[in-house]
């Protein structure tokens, strides 16, 4: 959609307890790690997912934190 997911939202949709994970498709890789954080923090340690977006980014997304990825090219293989 062109909008990347900010603290805030992801804060207000926290409060949804049906939230239990998220897609960063923003290319800065550390949002991984900051929306994990954030989720861990509310959710406790296994209670909130994060998967990688970009094709480009997934090593250093699962490196960071992401739990899994969702992209293009990695589901094709």
């Amino acid at each position: 959609a062109g909008t990347a997911l900010s603290m805030n939202l992801l804060k207000e949709m926290l409060k949804t307890p049906t939230v239990i994970a998220v897609k960063n498709s923003s290319m800065p890789t550390q949002d991984i790690q900051l929306f994990k954080a954030e989720g861990v923090h509310q959710r406790g340690e296994n209670g909130f997912v994060v998967f990688n977006g970009p094709d480009e980014q997934f090593v250093s997304g699962r490196a960071i934190g992401a739990d899994g990825g969702i992209g293009g090219t990695y589901a094709v293989m």
